[in-house]
């Protein structure tokens, strides 16, 4: 199993120089003003919406990995491909 020292690395090293991964914060902080909260499933809707994929699914782990977001509660993925698998629900807090 990985350590988590390894996982923060990758997670670092897909962040940088990613333009999906700077896209898709944005698109979950609109969606958490709108809603209140925000959860991976909503960033993959509307980047599926529009078409624009991460080139690694690794990014989509990368979306709240920054200051800011506090993880307000879980619920079920509404992905199948996910098997129903509980995803966080984030709250984006501005400094």
């Amino acid at each position: 199993m990985p350590s988590q020292l390894t996982i923060d690395v990758v997670l670092d090293r897909v962040t940088l120089n990613n333009s999906w991964v700077f896209w898709a914060r944005d698109v979950a902080r609109h969606e958490c003003a709108e809603t209140g909260w925000v959860t991976i499933d909503d960033v993959r809707r509307v980047s599926d919406l529009y078409g624009y994929q991460p080139d690694s699914p690794k990014a989509f782990g990368a979306v709240f990995k920054q200051p800011g977001w506090t993880m307000v509660g879980r619920q079920r993925s509404t992905y199948q491909s996910n098997n129903g698998r509980y995803v966080c629900q984030w709250q984006w807090n501005e400094r």
